[in-house]
């Protein structure tokens, strides 16, 4: 039986954090993908606000 694995995370700061040259959504997304998760969802957002 094969196992998969399927993450949520939410990002803050509109997508302003950048890991080579990419959003940082975009490219824990591509890391995701190589490593065989099932699915990734992104939800972008502000975050809370004070």
């Amino acid at each position: 039986m094969k196992t998969a694995t399927t993450i949520a995370f939410f990002c803050a700061g509109g997508g302003l954090d950048r890991y080579d040259h990419k959003p940082l959504y975009e490219a824990l997304v591509e890391l995701f993908r190589k490593e065989g998760f099932a699915g990734a969802t992104v939800l972008r957002g502000q975050g809370a606000k004070p």
